[in-house]
């Protein structure tokens, strides 16, 4: 229900097939994140991810299942005036603390790209907030990232190769 009164504010966001979330963000503005939950430690700050990651609670990371799954991300005007209301893709990598699994679906997401969510020139203003609302939907990673994914260090990742598929 929750949702569907989300949906009436932005129906053109849940048309599209987005649902309502809560995103703080990691540490620092220029935090890159981390991978440690998912066995990618530091390296999520170059290339496939460049950043561009995420933390989930229990409704994402699901025990480690959820690790390498992409998503869609966007906050608008209406939720905070300083969001843009373009999308950014991350990928999950980490498992948020549990005190962030009093919300539904909560994602973490790392200081470079919280910024990203941002009007050019206000991502300032965004970090002041500190928890925004925005929308979210799981989307395909790129090739990249699931050949990446193949040779992580970390056993988990392999069996949740079967989730990366929608």
């Amino acid at each position: 229900m929750e949702h569907r009164l989300a949906c009436s504010v932005l129906e053109l966001a849940c048309s599209s097939g987005y649902s309502q979330a809560v995103a703080t963000f990691y540490e620092n503005p220029t935090s890159p994140g981390s991978g440690g939950a998912c066995g990618l430690e530091n390296d999520v700050a170059s290339a496939p991810y460049n950043a561009m990651i995420t933390a989930g609670n229990q409704a994402l990371f699901k025990q480690g299942s959820g690790c390498g799954a992409c998503y869609q991300v966007l906050c608008t005007q209406d939720q905070n005036p300083h969001c843009s209301g373009n999308s950014i893709t991350v990928t999950l990598t980490d498992e948020c603390p549990g005190v962030y699994n009093n919300d539904p679906v909560h994602f973490d997401i790392s200081g470079i790209a919280f910024g990203k969510l941002a009007k050019s020139g206000e991502a300032s203003q965004l970090y002041n907030a500190g928890r925004i609302s925005i929308f979210y939907q799981r989307v395909a990673c790129t090739t990249t990232q699931i050949s990446y994914l193949r040779w992580a260090k970390a056993p988990i990742l392999i069996s949740s190769q079967l989730h990366l598929k929608q």
